[in-house]
């Protein structure tokens, strides 16, 4: 069996069982709630409020397709709305059941070049979307940090830690990117030079081999830049649906609050907090960011609503903008894939 293939069932059978140990973890620590309580609460709640967080939730993949489309489209590749939505809930699917923010990529990388869109293009493509994504987490964590200090103030030390590192490490990559696109020529010159150096001992076959590699990337590196330059009114309309996709995620908390009979002042408050936790556990090598992101969620909302609503807001919310997205995601990718296999076949019998 090949090794990726392996690697991808190890991954799901983690994520699997991480998720199961998060969600016994939580109702263990919330004492008094069992689920069927947390299934009460949700019936009790006005149904409009629900719905709307469920929209909300799978709006997160809606708009990251939209960008891609948009950015892809805007360098002479258009594609359908809907192998955006491919693309989107791959990447959105395997984010989830893998250690790296980015591990969705490869995957939706595949299926776009399954599509007929070059190599080089893709990964362009889900670079530049990825640096939108950071940016926009960013914005966010900055605004809801400047508009609400209290909240963030009264976090735990170790919550404290992860918000400002979290906010220190997305902010300086961003930085360095847009440094790096400033002095590219001379980034991969010194990366090239210190190459050889490393591999001076090594043939050179494999020499040729690596600096092949890093020729590619430079190529890749560049055309991001020009995109980006170039590319502005795509880049901006991009940048925005990155803004709405990670706004849509962060309210789901909000949203079932408000529908529980929540203030919308203590909803708002609940975004905000929802915003320092997203950027808290971006940069946690986690699967999903399982077991870090309950801790933030418990941690920010029990000081707005008491630690016994905050259990049940933060399962509740987990629930509908994690688990339900990842599921729906898995469920297209695994149909995408399966129409994407019967349309090789029939092509290979009709030739």
């Amino acid at each position: 069996m090949d090794k990726s293939v392996i690697r991808k069932i190890f991954w799901n059978i983690f994520s699997l069982l991480l998720a199961a140990f998060t969600l016994w973890a939580v109702f263990a620590l919330s004492g008094e709630k069992s689920p069927s309580e947390i299934v009460e609460e949700l019936r009790d709640a006005k149904a409009f409020w629900v719905i709307l967080a469920v929209i909300s939730s799978l709006l997160y993949v809606v708009f990251e397709g939209a960008a891609v489309v948009t950015l892809l489209s805007g360098i002479g590749y258009p594609v359908s709305p809907l192998k955006g939505l491919m693309y989107s809930a791959s990447d959105a699917y395997f984010s989830a059941v893998t250690p790296s923010a980015t591990g969705g990529q490869p995957a939706a990388v595949f299926f776009m070049i399954k599509h007929g869109i070059p190599a080089g293009i893709c990964a362009v493509v889900m670079l530049v979307n990825l640096i939108l994504y950071t940016v926009a987490t960013v914005l966010l964590g900055l605004v809801a940090v400047i508009c609400e200090p209290v909240l963030f103030l009264n976090f735990r030390l170790v919550s404290k830690i992860l918000v400002a590192g979290g906010l220190a490490a997305l902010f300086g990559l961003t930085m360095l990117f847009f440094a790096a696109m400033a002095k590219s020529h001379r980034i991969f010159d010194i990366l090239r030079s210190v190459t050889v150096w490393i591999m001076r001992k090594r043939s050179e076959e494999d020499v040729s081999a690596r600096l092949g590699r890093i020729d590619e990337a430079r190529k890749d590196f560049e055309l991001c830049s020009s995109l980006m330059r170039t590319k502005k009114k795509e880049v901006l309309s991009a940048f925005l649906m990155n803004i709405a996709q990670r706004a849509c995620q962060i309210a789901v908390p909000m949203l079932l609050y408000i529908g529980m009979d929540g203030s919308l002042r203590t909803g708002l408050r609940i975004f905000s907090a929802q915003c320092m936790v997203t950027v808290g556990y971006c940069c946690v090598p986690v699967p999903g960011a399982m077991g870090v992101a309950d801790f933030l969620m418990i941690d920010a909302f029990t000081d707005l609503i008491g630690a016994e609503d905050a259990f049940m807001l933060e399962m509740l919310g987990r629930g509908v903008s994690f688990y339900l997205c990842t599921l729906v995601s898995g469920l297209v990718v695994l149909a995408g894939y399966i129409t994407l296999k019967v349309r090789e076949r029939r092509s290979r019998q009709g030739q």
